[in-house]
């Protein structure tokens, strides 16, 4: 609302307004009258967002039968979430996958425990309920335009942009146009830059690991490996570049919100066979689905609500967040059996459609049109690394490794110790 220019005149009192004459007493009403419309408004809207919305969100979801805590103003349950996280992560735990839940994301486990699956969270003013159903998943992943990312801090859009941070039509172009890029096979060509890449490291290793076994911490050199791949690939003859790009990169996202793109794999044995180079393709194939099955570090999608929504039988209203709990899928003794907790390969044997019965109960990368582009340039880095180190090495778990996965992404907390044996 503009109020224009105001010409004083210093005759009888009067101001002009526009092309009007008015009192120097109309004028404070009109100004005072505004200002009083302009503070009413805001607030109104302050307190619709604080308070009367997220009560009437919560209201309706519970005719609905979800559970959860009652809103509390401004903040919801984030105290109470930052408390937990705090308290789960200043200590290991013992080395047990179902345990790994409970300490990354205490404050649902906790909710989960005293509501049941049908519960929801505040996040701040807005309530996110948990979705574990499979075709509720496979709906909210497929229908893209309807259900968008959940909008976080501004901050992290200092780390997190393009294609990832795109929604509809602007999201479309720029996958439309990459998507060529990472086909399969326009990838294979790279694998020459993959495996300079990891020679690189395993030289490095070869200086330091004894023939009788040396303890060296793996995480650094596997973070440093992605980064280097990726820059090799990218950035070609300007790969030292790439190099500082990623640097930079790193402390950025450490500041803004200590998150690193990884991939835990937690130490074991494995000693490598004189099986083929195909066998040996696939193996590792079942090792790291069942690794991103158990350890997925995207352990939660996050969606948003921004019309009122039909999904299944509910009806979501807008303004609410939805929780995609892959962790809690990926582990769900209904979906895989009794052995669910158990590091067991084998069951993606036949592939990942046989292992999942065709339903969408693995998706590590996400699923649907926004699953990760990168999806096949992650793998085929992995893959070629542990072929690689395999070949060289055998390893365990070295005595001083404390298990402790952190939220941010699943990196170890403490490091990944290793008994590095040459062969």
């Amino acid at each position: 609302m503009k109020l224009g220019i105001i010409i004083l005149e210093a005759s009888e009192g009067r101001v002009r307004f526009f092309n009007m004459e008015i009192s120097y007493y109309n004028l404070k009403i009109a100004i005072f009258s505004f200002a009083i419309i302009f503070v009413l408004r805001w607030t109104w809207r302050i307190l619709n967002y604080v308070w009367f919305k997220p009560k009437k969100l919560e209201k309706q979801l519970r005719q609905q039968g979800f559970k959860g805590n009652s809103y509390k103003l401004l903040y919801g349950d984030m105290k109470e979430m930052k408390k937990m996280i705090e308290e789960a992560t200043s200590k290991p735990i013992n080395f047990s996958h179902d345990l790994i839940w409970s300490r990354i994301n205490p404050f649902i486990h906790k909710t989960i425990t005293s509501y049941g699956k049908n519960c929801f969270v505040w996040i701040g003013p807005k309530p996110a309920v948990l979705i574990t159903e499979p075709k509720l998943i496979k709906e909210v992943l497929t229908k893209n335009y309807v259900y968008h990312k959940a909008r976080g801090s501004p901050l992290l859009k200092l780390a997190i942009s393009g294609l990832a941070a795109q929604e509809k039509d602007k999201w479309a172009t720029h996958r439309r146009i990459l998507n060529p890029a990472f086909h399969l096979d326009k990838l294979k060509h790279i694998l020459p830059a993959f495996k300079l890449t990891v020679s690189e490291m395993l030289n490095t290793w070869k200086e330091i690991i004894s023939k009788d076994g040396t303890e060296i911490d793996v995480w650094p050199y596997l973070q440093t490996l992605t980064s280097d791949a990726i820059s090799r690939t990218a950035f070609g003859s300007n790969y030292e570049e790439g190099k500082k790009i990623f640097e930079l990169q790193k402390e950025q996202i450490e500041l803004i919100s200590k998150m690193t793109h990884s991939i835990y794999i937690p130490g074991w044995r494995f000693v490598p066979t004189k099986k083929n180079k195909r066998m040996m393709q696939i193996f590792v194939t079942m090792i790291l689905n069942e690794v991103l099955r158990l350890y997925t570090s995207i352990y939660v999608i996050n969606r948003m609500v921004n019309t009122e929504t039909k999904l299944g039988d509910l009806c979501l209203p807008s303004g609410v967040q939805l929780i995609l709990a892959t962790m809690l899928v990926h582990r769900d003794t209904e979906i895989w059996g009794d052995d669910a907790m158990e590091f067991k390969p084998d069951r993606f044997s036949e592939g990942i459609s046989k292992a999942t019965k065709g339903q969408v109960v693995f998706f590590p990368f996400s699923w649907g049109p926004r699953i990760c582009i990168g999806q096949n340039f992650a793998m085929l880095e992995a893959k070629m690394a542990m072929v690689m180190i395999l070949k060289h090495y055998a390893f365990e778990l070295s005595p001083s490794y404390a298990h402790a996965p952190h939220p941010l992404l699943l990196q170890p907390q403490y490091g990944a110790q290793l008994i590095m044996h040459k062969l």
